[in-house]
């Protein structure tokens, strides 16, 4: 079999240097994964790979597939995980199939979208173990409730570990099924660490996850749905 080639643009960010370490791990031999630091070398490695990954900031997106739309390969395809950059306005630019991704930073959530002609073959490994646990989507509408959801149960997870949140359980039987989980699965999922810390890493000032938590800390017996909604409300303002 012929020397498969991903690229990860965005590879110095947290999430891309994750992502090439944790492919690492999970691809065959036959794949070979390299990422960018630097934007020299951009147009290059696009030159090189069968499939990008793009993890960069969604504002660069636009200015990032202008610089390497040229350079692509006619069989190239594209994976974005980039928030609330749309298949069809990446497809657009690049004339090339596309999907979208979203993934938890401990790998134990994922989901995908695919655009039309994306193809999965030779690449089933990264949609099958990125994580432990991949959510089926239909559209990108579900990629929204789906960043919300696994947001949601990190921060109660957390909560819950250090006695902030009275009714978790309450939370957590409402996100099970929504995760295509068990309670007791979202329990195991918890990651290594101390849990006021790793709430601290995932929540960026701004973003979904400190919308929701503000939701939470601010009625402690908030019900779980109201939860969800600050969630979804933040991420229509952040598009």
């Amino acid at each position: 079999m012929a020397l498969l080639r991903i690229g990860i643009f965005g590879a110095q960010g947290h999430l891309g240097h994750q992502l090439t370490e944790r492919l690492a791990d999970i691809k065959p031999s036959s794949v070979e994964v390299s990422g960018t630091t630097d934007k020299e070398h951009n147009s290059g490695l696009a030159a090189q790979a069968d499939l990008l990954i793009i993890t960069v900031r969604p504002k660069d997106v636009a200015p990032l597939l202008f610089e390497i739309s040229a350079s692509l390969q006619p069989t190239a395809q594209i994976l974005s995980f980039a928030a609330g950059v749309t298949i069809q306005s990446i497809a657009s630019a690049t004339d090339r199939p596309v999907a979208r991704g979203m993934v938890d930073p401990w790998w134990n959530f994922a989901g995908f979208v695919l655009g039309a002609d994306f193809s999965k073959t030779n690449y089933e490994f990264l949609f099958e173990k990125l994580a432990k646990k991949i959510i089926p989507l239909q559209n990108e509408s579900d990629i929204d409730e789906f960043t919300a959801y696994f947001v949601h149960a990190y921060i109660v997870l957390f909560l819950k570990a250090v006695g902030e949140l009275p009714n978790a359980e309450k939370h957590l039987e409402y996100l099970a099924p929504h995760l295509h989980s068990s309670v007791a699965e979202l329990k195991s999922f918890l990651p290594e660490g101390e849990p006021s810390e790793l709430l601290r890493t995932l929540t960026t000032p701004g973003g979904v996850t400190e919308a929701v938590l503000n939701a939470i800390r601010g009625d402690a017996a908030i019900e779980p749905a109201r939860a969800h909604a600050a969630g979804m409300r933040r991420i229509q303002e952040l598009k």
